[in-house]
């Protein structure tokens, strides 16, 4: 299998055709496929037609994008050429392998002449065929789009999806100078869901610009950063269009409101249709759906493994309060984990007569002892919570020795046949204690939520409640260094499920070690 791949696109009439083709395609490569219409090919291979000739390419962009929405994570870049460049194209991806359903003989002389170094000069021609099309669905070429001279548009462009390479496939085929991208800033993004697995802002505008660069780079692109829902919409006067979907054409509408008040003239609006989802429901391709889907996955690989490969498969669970990290852990504890209980562990750490103990009474004194010579926690956490260099004191005094009790009591449950151990720990993180498990997993859900559930379960004030999410590290925190990650904001079913998938995803992992 490939990793990139540039696809010759000849037949382009049929929809049956082009799905069986792209279909085909997305078997032979795994990570990004150019696609590339050229319409005749077999014909002419040394000349390109116009494709709107023959047919209207922004239709055909549209069937290949809902095609490929149900291909999975392909990355399928329609080319927008509509001549041949003045000097061979170049594409972020070095393409590896030749597709075409052309029966032209001189397919590389073609990609030569066209792409240059973009294809790799080693790159085998493999033709696909499409068997038995059907007459009856051809696509439209009765479409007629107008074309600006300089467009805009915006979006948060999250989890980059088909419905954003269609918004910005026809944004950029419409314009003939300049297209202004606004992508959202964290301003925007406040009250998305699963705001916290959002990418960074540069990363998406790297994105944007990379699928553009690659797509038509006859355009000049503009990404700029958005805080408000107009950006430079209402800013650039030479402005001629704006391209929308059909669940944002009421906000274009506003836009040119503005622009009217400030004596601009008004923006042609070019709408087009969403994407469906590909599911049973026909909603819309949404980026909130595929975060949801990052849920109780694999978001980033571990490294390697740190525990002996004779002993447990140690994971640490850690999260802010009342994230739902306990009821995680019933439900790990239910599929066959050990549960080691590192915050229930620091009551154990400094028992009287214990070498911790030793050392946090010589560290502050004895009056934080209790009539029966224990440590006295009310009168030991008055003294480390009001300074905060007194708490890190205790803490480099507890973490150790808590992090030696963890390791005895998950010997001890792998000895009773539990192979997969889980430490549940709040500072997990903080302690580094992650230096010696496996893998990190995270709970967490919103501030709002957070607040919430502690007003609620503790009769505690807003204020305190917020009092104690900011002493915490950050989901954003968290999450940056987690393997896997789940939210408890819905029903306990849906924390269940995505308790269910990693453990079945972990188990894959295991058995490849």
């Amino acid at each position: 299998m490939y990793r990139t791949g540039l696809l010759l696109l000849s037949h382009i009439s049929s929809k049956s055709a082009v799905a069986q083709i792209i279909n085909e395609a997305c078997r032979q490569v795994r990570e990004h496929i150019y696609v590339h219409f050229a319409p005749g090919l077999q014909l002419n291979p040394t000349k390109f037609r116009i494709l709107n000739e023959t047919n209207n390419l922004l239709n055909v962009v549209r069937h290949v994008y809902q095609i490929t929405n149900l291909q999975g994570s392909v990355d399928i870049r329609c080319l927008l050429d509509e001549q041949i460049p003045s000097r061979p194209r170049q594409f972020r991806h070095v393409c590896e392998v030749i597709l075409t359903d052309s029966e032209a003989a001189n397919s590389k002389d073609y990609c030569n002449e066209w792409f240059g170094q973009s294809v790799h000069a080693a790159a085998p021609v493999v033709q696909l065929r499409a068997a038995n099309p059907s007459s009856d669905s051809d696509i439209e070429s009765s479409v007629v789009v107008r074309r600006v001279a300089a467009n805009c548009l915006g979006g948060t462009f999250d989890q980059f999806h088909n419905g954003h390479r269609l918004l910005l496939a026809e944004a950029a085929f419409i314009s003939n100078e300049k297209l202004v991208v606004g992508v959202s800033d964290e301003k925007l993004l406040e009250r998305k869901i699963l705001r916290e697995l959002i990418q960074p802002l540069a990363e998406r505008m790297a994105i944007v610009q990379e699928f553009l660069a690659d797509t038509k780079p006859q355009v000049q692109s503009e990404i700029v950063p958005i805080s408000d829902p107009f950006g430079p919409s209402i800013v650039y006067p030479w402005l001629d269009a704006i391209t929308v979907s059909q669940e944002t054409a009421e906000g274009a509408n506003s836009i040119n409101k503005k622009r009217v008040e400030k004596n601009m003239k008004e923006l042609y609006i070019h709408t087009i249709e969403l994407i469906p989802s590909g599911g049973d429901e026909p909603a819309k391709i949404s980026s909130t759906d595929i975060r949801k889907q990052l849920l109780g996955s694999l978001l980033r690989a571990p490294t390697s493994r740190v525990t002996p490969s004779n002993g447990p498969y140690i994971v640490g669970l850690t999260g802010g309060i009342a994230s739902g990290k306990s009821s995680i852990c019933k439900h790990l504890e239910n599929l066959g984990a050990g549960i080691v209980p590192c915050d229930q562990l620091g009551h154990l750490a400094y028992c009287k007569g214990t070498e911790c103990y030793r050392k946090v009474v010589e560290a502050f004194g004895d009056d934080i002892l209790a009539p029966d010579g224990e440590i006295h926690r009310p009168s030991l956490g008055a003294k480390v919570f009001a300074d905060r260099s007194q708490l890190e004191r205790l803490n480099q005094i507890v973490w150790p020795e808590i992090g030696r009790l963890a390791y005895e009591k998950t010997m001890a449950l792998y000895e009773q046949g539990h192979k997969v151990v889980v430490h549940d720990a709040a500072v997990l993180l903080e302690a580094a204690w992650d230096k010696a498990v496996d893998e990190v997993w995270v709970a967490f859900i919103s501030k709002d939520e957070a607040v919430r559930r502690i007003i609620a379960r503790d009769k505690a004030t807003e204020q305190q409640a917020l009092a104690r999410i900011e002493k915490q590290t950050s989901n954003e925190y968290k999450i940056q260094r987690a393997n896997v990650v789940f939210c408890s904001f819905w029903e306990v079913e849906v924390t269940r499920k995505q308790v269910e998938k990693a453990w079945s995803l972990l188990q894959e992992r295991i058995a490849t070690l």
